[in-house]
């Protein structure tokens, strides 16, 4: 128990620990499956999970949704059993550094503009500075490698 959290807060807590402590505490990758959606818990934060959302979508068709705790995938083609091949091969460098992904990836970022002078850039350039800042392969590589296995470790929601 938290002591200064009040009783309904405790109790939101216990039921969230009841609810992921046990995938948690899995070997893999925590990974939840339900009808035609998986979430993959990472608690990386929102670059990481972003590149991974992006490196997922070269990869799969379906709608995927990233925050700083979990990834989303929604769609007839999530197959649970698929993920744990996709994350491995973004846990690899050359995923990231290949010429051809590194083109997929900038052509499908967002729009955002964060520099007065990002509209006098190539566009080429433009998307890298927009990937530079939502986007982190290094830290992806890293947390990847951080778990002992990627045989993703599931539970069923409802």
């Amino acid at each position: 128990p938290i002591p200064y959290i009040d009783a309904p807060a405790q109790t939101h807590l216990a039921a969230l620990r009841d609810d992921l402590g046990p995938l948690l505490r899995g070997p893999g990758l925590p990974i939840q499956t339900g009808p035609d959606r998986a979430l993959l818990w990472t608690f990386a934060g929102g670059r990481i999970n972003h590149t991974l959302k992006y490196g997922l979508a070269l990869q799969l068709d379906a709608k995927i949704v990233a925050d700083n705790f979990r990834i989303k995938v929604e769609g007839s083609d999530v197959v649970a059993e698929a993920l744990p091949g996709l994350i491995d091969n973004m846990g690899r460098q050359a995923f990231w550094e290949d010429p051809e992904t590194q083109e997929k990836l900038l052509a499908g970022l967002p729009n955002y503009r964060l520099s007065k002078f990002q509209p006098a850039l190539p566009e080429r350039f433009a998307a890298e500075m927009v990937g530079r800042y939502l986007l982190d392969f290094e830290g992806t590589v890293r947390i990847l490698g951080g778990f002992p296995e990627l045989t993703c470790h599931t539970r069923k929601t409802g």
